[in-house]
């Protein structure tokens, strides 16, 4: 079967650490489900990202800064951010980010907000599930409600009312 990815002798080191990759050459089979195994600290984040090609991304996502960091050298919000570079090095069309603003500071939350509309702004459809309302009407054009397992309000953000919400959750 032909493979959909082909690495040849790719090594990558942290400036702080020996860790990284050391002469990885490995070819990924087109449609296989491939599992990447290995402790913590093995080297599979910095696999994943040298895969993606995020560096474009982490530019976008302003932590080009943090391109040289071991993944366990990050607070949970940078590894989001890393994350979400990954993702986007894959260009979908849709995204989906449950509970985007969970453990992030108010500057790490003030920048996932512009890139939640840089991402809208490239014609990105956003799914997003979060517990905060007024961001919700500042920003959603549509919204679904679930309660219990079950959708109580699909539609426009316009046609939501606040109060009535706030009472269903």
């Amino acid at each position: 079967m032909k493979p959909v990815i082909v690495l040849k002798d790719i090594c990558f080191q942290y400036p702080n650490s020996k860790k990284g990759l050391i002469d990885i050459s490995v070819q990924i089979p087109k449609g296989k489900k491939v599992a990447v195994l290995g402790l913590n600290g093995a080297g599979k984040s910095t696999f994943f990202l040298t895969l993606c090609g995020v560096e474009k991304y982490l530019a976008f996502l302003n932590i080009v800064h943090l391109k040289n960091n071991a993944p366990h050298e990050l607070s949970y919000g940078q590894k989001k951010m890393v994350a979400i570079a990954g993702v986007l090095a894959m260009n979908p069309q849709v995204l989906i980010f449950d509970e985007p603003f969970a453990w992030l500071d108010v500057r790490q939350e003030e920048s996932m907000k512009d890139i939640l509309e840089k991402l809208h702004q490239q014609g990105k459809t956003i799914l997003i599930s979060t517990h905060n309302l007024d961001f919700v009407h500042s920003w959603a054009d549509c919204a679904v409600v679930l309660k219990e397992g079950q959708c109580v309000f699909s539609g426009a953000i316009a046609e939501l009312e606040r109060e009535r919400l706030e009472l269903r959750l």
